[in-house]
């Protein structure tokens, strides 16, 4: 890949077509120029035909530096917990979607791990943040996430615990050795 900036989609997500344009806007406002930019996103619940609006971050504030970067990091480390058939958490609400991060940063040698089946894009932005110093926040749902009736966070089975249990402990050691 050429350019820089990396954004992922995941193959059965999508994101609005003018998502590059807003983004570049944004980010050519602010000065100094920041280094990832998140958006707000919506959860398309295909099935049942519903649309659910996710805002990420609950302050109006949109330009954020290290120190706040750090604090947003530590919520994001919040409890995850199992209720009503789904996991909950700022984990699972969208922390591996709905970003655009400086190639300059990857280049820092963060790399997604093979041994991660499920929610390798959660863990690699914990390492992102640990690396930048500024990030924009912009307030549009720009990333629309497709939620799966039958996927592992939505539905509980042992098959799905055994998915979990390598994030989980991935999880658990990033926070044993960054924090």
């Amino acid at each position: 890949a050429v350019g820089d900036w990396c954004f992922s989609v995941d193959a059965d997500d999508w994101i609005d077509l003018d998502t590059f344009e807003t983004m570049m806007k944004k980010a050519d406002a602010h000065s100094p120029s920041p280094e990832v930019i998140v958006f707000d996103f919506v959860f398309e619940y295909l099935s049942a035909g519903v649309s659910k609006f996710y805002k990420r971050m609950p302050e109006e504030k949109v330009f954020y530096t290290a120190a706040d970067i750090k604090e947003w990091q530590i919520r994001t480390l919040a409890p995850v917990w199992y209720s009503n058939g789904s996991f909950h958490g700022t984990m699972w609400d969208g922390l591996g979607c709905a970003r655009a991060v400086r190639r300059s940063i990857y280049d820092q040698g963060i790399r997604f791990g093979t041994d991660m089946p499920q929610m390798s894009d959660n863990l690699i932005f914990l390492e992102i943040l640990e690396k930048i110093h500024t990030l924009l926040y912009v307030q549009k749902p720009c990333y629309h996430y497709r939620m799966n009736d039958v996927s592992i966070t939505r539905s509980f089975s042992e098959k799905a615990e055994a998915k979990l249990i390598p994030y989980a402990a991935h999880l658990k050691t990033y926070i044993e050795e960054n924090h």
